[in-house]
């Protein structure tokens, strides 16, 4: 594979793969941070109460093996495409359980609907961007295997 074949592809994906792997370690890290990186990325006003603070651990985990699969996939989108798509879907689920959750989370959280709408629009940014070069991906190596059946 050539270094600059899917730059933007490998681009977002590491992207998505460090802002993973550093929320996870900074939940891990530094718990007592947990309600200021709340309030700053996602507008949730949380305490750092002992209960919430197990609770946030083991979803830092997640995010951080999410960071790590992306990760794999920038390395290597062709061989790891599977991932992509699992990216793509896990984006969908997040947009979709935002949405259910609109109320609840103004609710709970305090998190205003503009700040909720805000969020979702960040992560279909991110979800919609890895899907089109996804397909792109697709489509290239479509091409490529009928260049070379030929």
């Amino acid at each position: 594979m050539e270094i600059r074949r899917h730059l933007a592809l490998r681009a977002l994906l590491w992207v998505i793969c460090l802002y993973h792997i550093a929320c996870g370690l900074l939940v891990v890290a530094a718990p007592e941070q947990i309600p200021l990186v709340a309030e700053k990325l996602a507008g949730l006003k949380v305490s750092a109460s002992p209960e919430f603070l197990y609770l946030a651990k083991p979803f830092a985990v997640y995010a951080m093996v999410f960071g790590v699969m992306m990760g794999v996939a920038a390395w290597n989108p062709v061989k790891n495409r599977a991932l992509i798509s699992i990216g793509v879907v896990l984006f969908a689920l997040r947009i979709l359980q935002r949405l259910l959750s609109l109320d609840e989370v103004e609710r709970t959280f305090g998190v205003t609907p503009a700040r909720s709408w805000q969020t979702i629009g960040l992560v279909a940014v991110f979800g919609f961007a890895l899907a089109w070069l996804r397909f792109r991906l697709y489509r290239e190596m479509r091409a490529d295997a009928t260049d070379h059946s030929v």
